[in-house]
């Protein structure tokens, strides 16, 4: 995932930063609407999220990086998430969109494409 590419000069590190940094940071800042969008779909377990992430975005997402996203989207009220047995012994977390998710989905994917 990680190309060295030529070096971007950044006057506020002081130092210079590559462009895949920047892309990976701009592209953290577009999983919360990404995992929205995602939602908005179909209810899924974090895995599933993890995986359709990296489809959508084509970039290889850990857990560690997309799970404290759900959890700051769950206590913002935007997603919940619900325990579901799967089998005798599997237990695994379901996340849906709400209401209040669904509107702030609809409404920033109708900014995003003007600006996109």
């Amino acid at each position: 995932m990680k190309i060295y590419r030529r070096s971007e000069p950044n006057n506020n590190l002081g130092g210079s930063v590559t462009i895949d940094i920047v892309i990976e940071q701009i592209l953290r800042n577009l999983l919360e609407i990404a995992i929205l969008r995602i939602l908005h779909e179909e209810a899924l377990h974090g895995y599933a999220i993890v995986q359709k992430l990296k489809l959508l975005l084509n970039r290889d997402f850990t857990p560690n990086v997309v799970y404290p996203i759900l959890y700051k989207l769950e206590n913002n009220k935007l997603i919940k998430s619900q325990v579901v047995q799967r089998g005798k012994r599997q237990i695994i977390r379901v996340y849906s969109i709400t209401e209040r998710g669904r509107e702030i989905f609809q409404r920033v994917s109708e900014i995003a494409k003007r600006v996109i």
